[in-house]
């Protein structure tokens, strides 16, 4: 299952060298559970005729008692051995989930950023990683037990050969429609499944807002939990007709099916019965033939078709497998951060046009300016003026864009993506919270650093002095070494100023030649994010920071100010140059947000 095109062949072959001891395992057991009914069928035989038909006491007597052990010894088998396969079961499942959950993950960490912005992209990612593990243990386990239905029905097509070539020519004409038709409806099922485990994610969706602690004060708040719940109702209900339309299409199919074979079972045994009575089979094989032609007709009508129903099902997932797989990925996703020695930074964009995939309007159009090293920029414009675009790009995580992005006068593309890590560093909005303890939250800033037994404690602490978070987190049971969250019993929740402070501070840590602040503190009034701000400011003299933010009160504590507009910077200068210009966008701007600061 690594990163190339997966076919039924070649899956067998990689699952029988991933799981050598249960696919011998598996071969045996379904092997000798396959002879059981041509086993079964002939030790009938032997008794009945031993009972029936008159011989030597001796010769009669050592049939009934061989064909009864015969009988007995298949019994205990059929019964032991379910017992057997549950515990090899959950030692395959658990590997195969280790596995699986490897190669997913590692290509989770290396995909190109671009796909996490796209729906249809990210449901391919859902249906691949939710139904991965399930679709290749069923898949295993459907190639076994395919393989131990072959043997079975091989060896009862033999016995029924013999005694009768008509009747087993009927039955090999009759597989093929009901083949056919169970591959049509376990590709029509794949559809419908995937389609009704789309409908389901979006229920659980409102499933967590009804439950989940992120949303509880403000579901107490509004009280909006009775319109939420008729909208998990009606997802819940949709999900659940698609999912019983599944199976009772497979059910109808399946038992029209078996009501054909039936039909033709009792074809079969009056056929045979001519035979019966000239004396060419005794009663006995008649008998077994009888049970075995039941048994046989049953196992394609049901067991058989419902492997092929599988087997198209699983084609189809393979299908979402492979296009998963060949996504385009992050070369260096994985690698740390390569700290670069830069004396003077700078960061210049040339005429750089931009659109995110799968979109037609730009964001950001002819975009041209240039950033030195030493002073602190703010970045300001509307929402949708590509503020958060140009950190993207900065930071590599596109790169379908026209134009140039120089830093340190070197191309952005020239750069891996390891130095790149190791030149910026960002806080978005939308920041992390890790579930961790306070000192491992600020200190995978720069993780390598951060695992030198000794090297951080000093430094992040005071940083954390620097932004005035060092009193508080004292205050929690174990201080700097006090779990985050709720995920480990303990743990501490952070207001959101807080956790904003915790970021901020893994910035500070990360020590990236550019700094890049995404309006992490949107979530405070202006005022105190102003104060944040300059707070960062005071600890960053001399470096390159870049401020993104909508509020132009924060934005005056810059060097300078560059506006966007339409996608390109329409003007760049200090605070009070802008404030100067007749009309001008900054100004607009400001005066429409005085009242926030005076």
């Amino acid at each position: 299952m690594e990163n190339k095109r997966i076919n039924l062949y070649s899956f067998c072959k990689k699952m029988t060298k991933l799981l050598p001891f249960h696919t011998v395992f598996y071969v045996i057991s379904q092997g000798l559970g396959a002879l059981i009914p041509a086993a079964q069928t002939l030790a009938i035989a032997i008794f009945i005729n031993s009972v029936s038909i008159s011989n030597t006491v001796q010769s009669s007597s050592s049939n009934v008692i061989f064909s009864l052990l015969l009988i007995l010894a298949c019994v205990f088998f059929q019964n032991i051995m379910p017992v057997i396969t549950r515990v090899v079961n959950t030692s395959k499942r658990n590997k195969l989930t280790l596995h699986i959950n490897h190669i997913l993950l590692k290509k989770q960490m290396n995909l190109s950023y671009q796909y996490i912005e796209d729906n249809n992209i990210c449901n391919l990612i859902y249906r691949v990683r939710d139904n991965c593990v399930n679709y290749f243990d069923e898949g295993y386990t459907n190639v076994m037990n395919s393989l131990a239905l072959f043997v079975k029905l091989a060896s009862l097509m033999v016995i029924i050969f013999k005694a009768s070539v008509i009747s087993g020519f009927i039955i090999l004409v009759m597989v093929y429609p009901l083949l056919l038709l169970a591959m049509k409806t376990g590709k029509a099922n794949y559809v419908l499944e995937q389609d009704a485990k789309t409908t389901k994610r979006k229920y659980q969706y409102f499933f967590s807002i009804l439950t989940g602690k992120e949303a509880a004060n403000e579901r107490n708040l509004f009280g909006f939990s009775k319109n939420m719940t008729e909208k998990y109702n009606k997802l819940f209900d949709v999900a659940f007709e698609k999912e019983a339309k599944i199976i009772n299409k497979r059910y109808a199919n399946m038992k029209s099916g078996s009501i054909i074979t039936l039909i033709v079972s009792i074809c079969i045994m009056a056929i045979m019965l001519p035979r019966l009575f000239r004396n060419e089979i005794s009663a006995g094989l008649y008998i077994g033939l009888a049970g075995a032609v039941l048994d046989l007709i049953q196992s394609m009508s049901w067991q058989l078709a419902g492997m092929m129903q599988n087997y198209a099902k699983l084609n189809r997932f393979f299908g979402d497998y492979n296009q998963y797989m060949e996504l385009d990925e992050q070369a260096g996703a994985e690698d740390e951060p390569e700290r670069m020695s830069v004396t003077e930074p700078s960061l210049e964009f040339r005429n750089v046009s931009f659109r995110y995939p799968g979109t037609d309007r730009y964001i950001l159009k002819n975009c041209s300016f240039t950033l030195v090293g030493g002073c602190s920029y703010a970045v300001v414009g509307e929402n949708g003026a590509g503020k958060t675009t140009i950190a993207k790009l900065v930071m590599g995580l596109y790169g379908d864009y026209k134009g140039d992005i120089l830093i340190n006068g070197r191309n952005v593309k020239a750069y891996s993506y390891g130095e790149l890590k190791g030149l910026v560093a960002t806080v978005f909005q939308d920041f992390a919270r890790y579930e961790l303890s306070v000192k491992e939250n600020i200190g995978i800033g720069k993780i390598a650093q951060y695992f030198q037994a000794g090297s951080e404690k000093n430094e992040i602490e005071n940083i954390c002095d620097e932004l005035n978070m060092t009193d508080w987190i004292r205050s929690f049971p174990r201080g700097f070494d006090t779990m985050l969250g709720k995920l480990e019993e303990g743990g501490v929740d952070l207001s959101g100023g807080q956790w904003q402070k915790i970021a901020i501070a893994r910035l500070l840590y990360s020590k990236a030649s550019i700094n890049i602040l995404d309006e992490p503190t949107v979530a405070m009034d202006a005022i105190a994010e102003s104060k944040i701000y300059e707070l960062f400011q005071k600890l960053n003299i001399g470096k390159f920071n870049i401020l993104i933010t909508h509020r132009m009160g924060a934005a005056r504590i810059a060097d300078e100010i560059l506006v966007l507009q339409n996608g390109a910077v329409v003007e760049q200068g200090k605070h009070d140059w802008l404030m100067n210009i007749e009309n001008g966008v900054y100004r607009k701007m400001y005066e429409s947000q005085r009242q926030w600061y005076e």
